[in-house]
C-alpha cells in the first residue's frame, strides 16, 4: 500500500499531536486481531469520534487530515484482547495544516 503522506505509529495510551499546536490530538485503543482474524484498531481524538478501522480503511478529521490503518503490532500476549499495542498509519495532512517539526522530519 503506497503512502502519500507520513508513516506514523501510535501506541495505546499515548497521544499523537501532528500539528504545531497542542490540539488536535489523537489516540488509539483496541489494537488487536479480531475474531475474524482481521487486524483492527480504534482511533479517536479532537473532533473525531471513535472509529474502528481494519487494515486498509481510512478516516478523515477535516482539520488535521486522513489516517489509513496500515498494520498493527499487538502487545505481547495481547493479540486477541488488545492493551498496549501499536497501530501503524499512513497519515496525510489536510491542505494547509501546519505539521509539528517531529512529523515533518519523520521523527
Amino acid at each position: 500500500m503506497a503512502c502519500n503522506g507520513y508513516i506514523i505509529s501510535i501506541q495505546e495510551s499515548a497521544l499523537f499531536r501532528p500539528g504545531k499546536k497542542m490540539s488536535p490530538s489523537f489516540s488509539v485503543n483496541g489494537v488487536r486481531v479480531d475474531d475474524d482474524g482481521e487486524k483492527v484498531a480504534t482511533i479517536n481524538g479532537t473532533n473525531l469520534p471513535p472509529s474502528k478501522l481494519r487494515v486498509g480503511e481510512s478516516v478523515t478529521q477535516k482539520d488535521a487530515g486522513r489516517f489509513t490503518l496500515t498494520g498493527i503490532t499487538p502487545a505481547s500476549g495481547e493479540a486477541k484482547f488488545g492493551g498496549g499495542g501499536i497501530a501503524h498509519f499512513c497519515y496525510e495532512p489536510a491542505p494547509g495544516f501546519e505539521l509539528s517539526p517531529g512529523v515533518a522530519d519523520g521523527n
